[in-house]
């Protein structure tokens, strides 16, 4: 069954080398208690580790079952060590943090031991204790525990180095009685110095002296009258082997394991917490994108349209300190329009030129309301024909009805806040106002627009609510305080290309009065119901005029060349802001990596120091049978296990930062938006770095522990 032949075993170092073993040939038998005896340093343990796996000899072979093993991989070794060995250490190796119940349920492939191994329970007089941890039982129970748990995994042989070696004469009697009773039934190898008990207790004693066998004798008739009985045990016993162990069974470890050191991992946490979420805050700021910004605002605040228009740039001055040139807006034709809808996919909302001017029947200037300057504008940028579908796709409300003839039109909400706040003035009055104090009050008016001394009269059928937030703007006719100077660029900014601003005239109004359809100021295009659609739309903006559209003076050979640009309120908002904000991403994506750096080095230094306190652990597991690929499972499923709660509060916390850190910035700066939002990035960076790092933590270390032998691992963990 176990045989040894020719073994040596020698340890070196860089000044000397040691001889442990010398050309050792033993063999045992299927049962019986052997113990090998001699003095200290004779090469008694390192001939009992090498029984167990542990070592390996520097020479010779070792036969198990007929199988040599020193042929085998280590993947084979551990499964031997794992059904056929069981190891009872002098100082027991227990895991101390662990109950009497946990330490046998490390080897055990049940969680209700009681149920699946009662007998054994009974046997050792361990019922009781199972709930306690082992610094509370006495020395001769902890040794009874060590005696379970090696023979819970249903072991061929148990392997015991001085069992009874810091107990007392009762508790060691104990001890020899109960290893007595299972070498009945199996092969019990004990290393003791005591050979008086041995005699008492052995079916055979083997004697080393400096490495070598110096005897080997039977001891009394015992072996020759229980050989039957023995190996009817045998026969018993092979059906008893422990199968291999399963996930569920290794997180069950992780899970307990993960419950040690309660201080550290709180400590460790908050500070990968408040790390994490200046992380997620940073790195949100340094992936800040223009257009990412503008279309996540526009979708979140439900924006209604894009402006589009055609741009000239000209090139006049060109010398050695610099370029000087010219930005103008320009007309579009028809062929333009028809081309930019084909590039945003929706139709296009023409803005004529046609009525561009000042609307003259309101009863205000600039110049008698001073404090307010700007924001009441008496000003038509250009007529739009208008239309259910228009009303309808842009979310607009109107109150009245439609214009159906040429000489009747709609004014927007703001051309009749205009009037409320100045009055209505009708032609041959002498300058007399009436008041305006409602939309009716306003309908069936004639109001007269002027472009260039050239009036044209409407009547006033409807007025359309074109959704212009007042609250933002409506301290504009009140004040203009030093503080709210952006709110009034950024109105002034888009109101010349706003829905606001046009005169809304009947339907097919341009070719009733066969008007040039080639004069458009700017059209309309209704964003898209999507974030990324709106960044797909912000794309056709900027582009430089294609080859097949005339340029703007073709009869000149200036350096001029086009480009469509879009414009609302909340591209405004973002561009005028948006160099800071670039400058500000490219400063903190270099904190970030430092944060980045700092939380890297933290989950690898507390995740080796998981590693260094379960040294003597990790040797207790390797001798229990456990392979180097369970062990390292099991330390990821703790790793997994503890930063589950590390990362699921990170992404909550910055989740929780960024809202309200939005607001926060959005009141402070007065904008309309916060250059960062909360996105997918945040939780993939937190759960990316977390699990990665916590893993490489674990594996690094663990790695390099396991290079060594079990023995090793077991001593390495004793300093």
């Amino acid at each position: 069954m176990l045989e040894l032949k020719n073994i040596s075993k020698v340890y070196k170092s860089k000044k000397r080398k040691s001889q442990a073993l010398n050309d050792i040939s033993v063999s045992f038998g299927e049962s019986g208690l052997v113990c090998v005896v001699g003095e200290s340093g004779s090469g008694k343990t390192t001939l009992l580790n090498i029984l167990g796996l542990l070592d390996s000899p520097t020479c010779g072979e070792l036969f198990l079952d007929g199988t040599n093993v020193n042929e085998l991989s280590e993947k084979k070794k551990d499964e031997f060590r794992s059904n056929k060995l069981g190891f009872i250490f002098q100082d027991l190796n227990l895991v101390e943090s662990y109950t009497v119940r946990q330490n046998l349920q490390l080897v055990s492939e049940h969680d209700d031991i009681e149920t699946s191994h009662g007998e054994l329970i009974e046997l050792l007089g361990i019922g009781e204790l199972l709930d306690k941890l082992p610094k509370e039982i006495s020395g001769g129970q902890r040794q009874r525990v060590a005696i379970a748990r090696a023979l819970i995994k249903g072991s061929k042989i148990l392997l015991c180095d001085e069992p009874t070696g810091s107990l007392d004469p009762t508790n060691a009697r104990k001890i020899f009685e109960t290893l007595k009773e299972i070498s009945k039934q199996k092969l019990v190898v004990v290393v003791s110095h005591d050979v008086d008990t041995a005699s008492k207790y052995a079916d055979r004693i083997i004697e080393i002296e400096n490495g070598k066998i110096v005897s080997d004798k039977l001891t009394g008739e015992e072996r020759e009258k229980d050989r039957e009985l023995r190996q009817e045990g045998e026969k018993e016993h092979k059906a008893i082997v422990s199968k291999r162990r399963k996930a569920k069974q290794l997180f069950g470890i992780a899970a307990r394991y993960a419950k040690l050191k309660p201080v550290r991992f709180a400590f460790m946490s908050v500070t990968a917490l408040l790390i994490f979420v200046m992380l997620s805050l940073l790195t949100a700021i340094a992936s800040y994108n223009e257009n990412s910004l503008i279309a996540r605002t526009m979708h979140s605040q439900g924006a209604d349209y894009f402006s589009v228009t055609k741009q000239v740039y000209g090139v006049y001055d060109e010398t050695e300190y610099g370029v000087s040139g010219y930005i103008g807006h320009i007309k579009m034709t028809e062929l333009e329009a028809e081309q930019l809808e084909k590039d945003f996919g929706t139709e296009a909302d023409r803005v004529y030129t046609y009525h561009k001017g000042d609307l003259k029947s309101v009863s205000y200037d600039n110049n008698s309301h001073p404090s307010v300057p700007g924001f009441y504008s008496t000003t038509i940028q250009g007529s739009v024909e208008l239309t259910n579908e228009f009303i309808d796709k842009y979310g607009y409300t109107l109150y009245g009805r439609l214009p159906q003839e040429t000489n009747e039109a709609v004014l927007s909400e703001y051309a009749f806040r205009l009037f409320k706040f100045g009055g209505y003035m009708p032609d041959g009055y002498d300058k007399e106002t009436i008041p305006i104090n409602t939309r009716d009050d306003l309908i069936g008016k004639e109001i007269r627009v002027d472009r260039n001394s050239d009036y044209k009269s409407f009547t006033v059928v409807g007025i359309l609510d074109t959704n212009l937030d007042y609250e933002r703007y409506d301290f504009m006719g009140e004040r203009l305080d030093d503080e709210l100077k952006f709110r009034y660029s950024e109105f002034e900014s888009v109101y010349e290309i706003s829905p606001h601003a046009v005169l809304y005239v009947a339907e097919n109004y341009i070719e009733r009065l066969e008007l040039d359809k080639n004069s458009i100021a700017h059209v309309f295009i209704k964003p898209a119901s999507t974030v990324k659609g709106i960044k797909k739309q912000l794309a056709v903006g900027d582009l430089k005029m294609r080859d097949n559209l005339p340029p703007p003076n073709a009869d000149n050979e200036t350096n001029e060349y086009c480009f469509y640009k879009l414009r609302n309120e909340i591209v405004y908002g973002v561009k005028a802001v948006n160099a800071v904000f670039e400058t500000v991403a490219k400063v903190v994506g270099i904190a970030a990596v430092v944060f980045a750096v700092i939380l890297v080095l933290l989950i690898l230094n507390y995740f080796s120091g998981v590693i260094s306190d379960r040294i003597k652990d990790v040797g207790v597991l390797r001798t229990n049978g456990f392979s180097k690929w369970q062990i390292c499972l099991l330390f990821i499923f703790e790793a997994l296990i503890l930063s589950a709660f590390i990362v699921v509060a990170s992404i909550i916390f910055s989740a929780i930062v960024l809202s309200v850190g939005g607001h926060v910035f959005k009141s402070f700066f007065d904008l309309l938006f916060f250059p960062v939002s909360f996105s997918i990035l945040q939780p993939l960076i937190i759960i990316g770095l977390q699990v990665a790092f916590s893993t490489l933590g674990i594996l690094i270390p663990l790695i390099r522990l396991m290079r060594k032998k079990p023995v090793e691992i077991i001593n390495a963990g004793k300093q």
